[in-house]
């Protein structure tokens, strides 16, 4: 195996059953594993997974002199850069399929902070309350996660979970407003949350105003999850395919051009977060305006089909360029229309009748604005040029292909993470109050991105604050009670991760 890319990296790359054919060829191989870890005195901390946001969690933790840091990685490679130029952080190569191997590093930390797949938390969760460690991650806590509280309280360890962005700073934003309301004797009627991890606005320069730092296949593939909110006390539910269509232009901002559509299921943090009989509760994505009108047509026109296609398997002669692939997927009009023969003319497209058959697969064949946005955007990814395919056996998998080329961070660039929260509120005299919280976080030049931060810090600060024994409660938590986010809050902004909360 030559690649480079930590455990952690797999599955959003490959999936899971990928991950698990990749991590059985190494176990089959018999791929040597080092397991020296940290011998020094100190805390001993235990790092699962080596991606991009290790280093800002690597980096916060280094700030105590006493952490001694373990980072475990499929690919040695991969920890050892981490490693390099920072003292008291010791790589090691670790299969996590190797429970033995697994289990000898637990036992050997006092806490564990697992950036691996979420499918594998449960099983390293399970070590750590058999060898009485603490536990943190940034993932959803799971059904079978949640089975854990009480072993977990009875081993005396605390599994904090959901400590990164969107899970993790969402709720520390969204309690201290919602128990400062309750304190003063308010209810809040009304929850609406915003986050999305975006280029930021001087390097967002293609059609779909996105970048992508992670797998293409799984951001692409979110707009197509069912969803349920509630809206003024009506359960509102959205089919699976069916998110697209209720896409609305967002107002959170004076400086970005945002939407925004539902996120799964909105209603899972009412018990967490003490809002029963709440009116509205929503989550949602935040995009830049356009994305959807072009996602939204990669799914009309077959693109996003995650069937076996035979003309895309490497094997395939038949065709070999996005343009051959693209006239599978909408044959050529017998005519073409004024309007599409002028927006061709304008862009400098040849095949009109192609263009043709595309706007009336997508629906735009009417609307001369969106109609010439989705051929631009068309034009500029190579759907009608010779470009050849990097077949991977379905259109989906072969559009993320060409997306991992087309749709990343150039060196220099930064990203941005935008996080809103509005809180629609009742006073005990009856009036209203709408009060908003704000995080608005920008990469660094050849730094941190935004999203490494704001994901990797928060879990550091987690584990900091578990060594330090100022987390009281034990079991399988999430970041809700006053006296872990509270402080959590407070040495976020001392690392420069700030919410603005501000009333309308």
């Amino acid at each position: 195996m030559t690649s480079s890319l930590s455990v952690h990296r797999l599955l959003p790359l490959v999936g899971i059953a990928g991950a698990a054919a990749i991590i059985a060829l190494a176990l089959k191989k018999k791929k040597c594993f080092r397991l020296k870890c940290c011998t020094k005195g100190g805390r001993k901390i235990l790092v699962l997974g080596a991606g991009f946001v290790a280093g800002p969690l690597v980096d916060y933790l280094l700030k105590r002199s006493e952490n001694q840091i373990t980072v475990a990685s499929l690919y040695l490679r991969d920890a050892e850069a981490l490693a390099n130029g920072r003292a008291n952080v010791h790589p090691v190569s670790l299969n996590v399929a190797d429970e033995a191997a697994v289990e000898a590093l637990v036992s050997q930390h006092e806490i564990v902070i697992s950036f691996v797949p979420y499918t594998l938390h449960v099983p390293i969760a399970r070590l750590c309350i058999k060898h009485k460690k603490h536990m943190v991650t940034a993932s959803y806590v799971s059904d079978a996660m949640r089975e854990l509280d009480a072993p977990a309280k009875a081993a005396g360890v605390v599994i904090f979970n959901e400590i990164g962005l969107d899970p993790g700073i969402d709720h520390l934003a969204a309690m201290k407003v919602i128990d400062e309301v309750k304190e003063l004797g308010g209810r809040v009627h009304a929850f609406e949350s915003w986050c999305g991890g975006l280029p930021a606005p001087e390097h967002c320069d293609n059609p779909l105003g996105y970048k992508f730092s992670w797998s293409p296949r799984g951001a692409l593939m979110g707009v197509m999850n069912p969803a349920v909110y509630t809206k003024n006390s009506q359960r509102v539910e959205i089919a699976a395919g069916s998110l697209l269509s209720t896409v609305k232009p967002l107002h959170l901002h004076m400086a970005y051009n945002f939407e925004g559509y539902a996120n799964r299921d909105s209603l899972k943090y009412i018990d967490a977060y003490g809002l029963h009989g709440i009116e509205t509760m929503f989550r949602g994505t935040v995009r830049y305006n356009g994305y959807s009108l072009i996602v939204g047509s990669f799914v009309s026109l077959g693109l996003m089909n995650d069937a076996k296609n035979p003309l895309l398997e490497e094997s395939s002669t038949q065709i070999s360029t996005w343009l051959e692939a693209i006239l599978t997927l909408a044959p050529p009009a017998a005519i073409s229309s004024p309007m599409t023969e002028a927006i061709c003319a304008s862009l400098n497209i040849s095949h009109v009748h192609l263009a043709e058959s595309i706007l009336a697969k997508t629906g735009l064949a009417a609307n001369e604005s969106d109609a010439t946005t989705v051929l631009k955007a068309f034009r500029w990814l190579g759907f009608f040029s010779d470009e050849k395919l990097i077949k991977k056996g379905t259109f989906i998998d072969t559009l993320c292909a060409m997306l991992e080329k087309k749709l990343v961070y150039k060196q220099g660039e930064k990203d941005l993470v935008f996080m809103q929260h509005r809180f629609g509120i009742t006073w005990a005299d009856g009036s209203k109050e709408n009060r908003t919280s704000t995080l608005i976080a920008v990469g660094k030049k050849n730094g941190p991105s935004a999203m490494s931060k704001t994901v990797g810090i928060p879990a550091g600060v987690a584990a900091q604050m578990i060594l330090n024994g100022s987390v009281a409660s034990r079991g399988v938590i999430i970041p809700t009670s006053k006296d872990v986010y509270l402080p959590l809050i407070t040495e976020l902004e001392n690392e420069g991760i700030r919410l603005v909360e501000e009333v309308l």
